[in-house]
């Protein structure tokens, strides 16, 4: 099993959230790919995918994780969701090499070996993601 995640995340020279979004997703894939016997997951490309919105979503989840940041729970559940199935769709992409759009029925369903994946890497990030201890980033 190839294992090349680098957790040793070089801090950016532009802020230190950007840094500790980095190394939230750097650990979510290396979890990812210890517990689900996944080759490589490569975390770059999952950063790459995630648009401004994701990385907002990251980014407040931390400081409300970090307790920075008053949430409720309704809007502390829907921000983690968020990010899970993001990183779990692109997770998906990754492991069968193909775009999203193509795993959807007409329905915008996807189709059941898919969403049977899917479940299976959402359940095991939110797993991750519960458990990270995010006031020693």
């Amino acid at each position: 099993m190839n294992r090349n995640i680098n957790l040793n995340v070089e801090k950016p020279n532009n802020s230190s959230s950007h840094y500790r979004i980095n190394l939230i997703v750097a650990k979510l894939c290396k979890f990812m790919e210890e517990k689900e016997a996944i080759s490589h997951v490569d975390s770059e490309k999952v950063l790459n995918r995630l648009d401004k919105t994701d990385l907002s979503n990251i980014h407040q989840f931390i400081q409300y994780r970090e307790g920075t940041i008053p949430l409720i729970p309704d809007d502390a559940n829907s921000l983690q969701m968020e990010i899970i199935s993001e990183v779990a769709e692109i997770l998906l992409e990754q492991e069968f090499g193909i775009p999203s759009n193509d795993m959807f029925d007409d329905d915008g369903q996807f189709y059941e070996q898919y969403q049977d994946r899917f479940n299976d890497l959402y359940d095991d990030l939110e797993e991750e993601l519960i458990n990270l201890d995010f006031k020693t980033l």
